[in-house]
């Protein structure tokens, strides 16, 4: 029987490198190579046992990027293709994640890796570029709108501006605490609140935004946030693979970019658990190949 190694949550809490049989895809299925595997603050959590839906034994992950090996029923279009894909609720929480070598996905939700990024890179962007896609469908964010991204620095931060000015809306208004990513906003001194409100009405000419995009979760600029939001504006607090497929025009046209290469620290399967799940506040992603 062949077999692949892979990480495994056998009870919460309890996270190991394993060796398992490598899955057969089920009708309707699609058996993974995995080449890289992000991991993502929201798994570490899950490996802590903070997610209650997860079951066990489980692999965990959500974001990869792979080539297609088998599917079921037999697809010549798609074996062969390199793809890229997220979880949504699923992956890493009732299914076995890509945080091995091999993954199975719903043929339904396999997605064309875009021709502009790595497979490394394409690891990288399914969770935060969903989820900002997701805030900013739900707040209906139309070209004419004003958009503030609180936390613009952060993974799903960043996505929002770069999908807002995608969208073609009328201005991003970019806020954090990284000074050197030189926002329009700086959250980092005594009185963020203050400055929040301050720039925002020199920056709208004291219009106020129509759109708030939260990616922090600080409930006093969140409430100041509120306060700042022009007529009928709206506040957004932050099925995966169509979402994907949307996102994966505005990657081919150069209007969407993933993290540089170089921004990320990569390492293999069987040192992720030391120096990608005990190790937070860096984008790790795990090298299979």
């Amino acid at each position: 029987m062949a077999t692949m190694k892979a990480l495994q949550m056998t009870t919460t809490q309890t996270l190991t490198l394993t060796t398992l049989p490598i899955p057969t895809p089920k009708p309707g299925q699609a058996l993974i190579k995995v080449h890289y595997a992000c991991i993502h603050p929201s798994d570490r959590l899950n490996a802590q046992g903070l997610f209650p839906k997860t079951t066990h034994p489980r692999i965990p992950g959500r974001d990869f990027a792979g080539e297609v090996i088998a599917t079921n029923p037999v697809s010549a279009y798609w074996v062969g293709k390199a793809v890229y894909g997220t979880s949504g609720a699923s992956l890493g929480f009732n299914l076995d994640g890509p945080h091995a070598e091999y993954c199975l996905v719903p043929q339904a939700a396999l997605v064309e890796k875009p021709a502009t990024l790595s497979m490394a890179q394409a690891a990288t962007v399914g969770v935060p570029f969903t989820t900002a896609l997701v805030c900013l469908r739900r707040a209906m964010v139309s070209p004419s709108d004003i958009v503030l991204v609180l936390g613009s620095t952060g993974a799903v931060g960043s996505a929002a501006v770069q999908i807002a000015r995608a969208m073609g809306c009328k201005r991003v208004v970019t806020a954090a605490r990284r000074v050197e990513a030189e926002p329009d906003i700086v959250l980092s001194g005594g009185e963020p609140v203050k400055e929040l409100v301050a720039r925002i009405g020199v920056l709208t000419s004291g219009r106020g935004v129509d759109v708030v995009v939260d990616t922090v979760g600080d409930l006093g600029l969140m409430g100041a946030a509120v306060e700042l939001l022009a007529q009928k504006g709206r506040l957004s607090i932050e099925d995966a693979a169509g979402l994907l497929r949307f996102l994966e025009g505005w990657f081919g046209d150069g209007l969407l970019r993933a993290q540089d290469e170089g921004s990320f620290r990569r390492v293999r399967l069987e040192d992720s658990i030391e120096e990608g799940y005990k190790r937070s506040g860096e984008q790790v992603v795990i090298q299979m190949v």
